[in-house]
């Protein structure tokens, strides 16, 4: 189990355009945090919010 303060509600992106992706930036967070893969691709994502909040999850643990 995740701390309670490193749950999807908790998660505050450093990096926010408001697009289409920003509903997916928690799961992505509980995601990374949970599995810790040691390599991780992020191809087709437009505004790289996606593939920047995966490295803020990954500096975090």
């Amino acid at each position: 189990m995740l701390p309670q303060s490193s749950t999807a509600g908790n998660f505050e992106p450093k990096f926010y355009t408001g697009g289409g992706t920003r509903f997916y930036l928690p799961l992505l967070h509980d995601i990374m945090a949970l599995e810790k893969p040691a390599l991780v691709v992020t191809l087709g994502l437009a505004d790289a919010q996606a593939h920047l909040s995966l490295c803020q999850t990954v500096a975090r643990f």
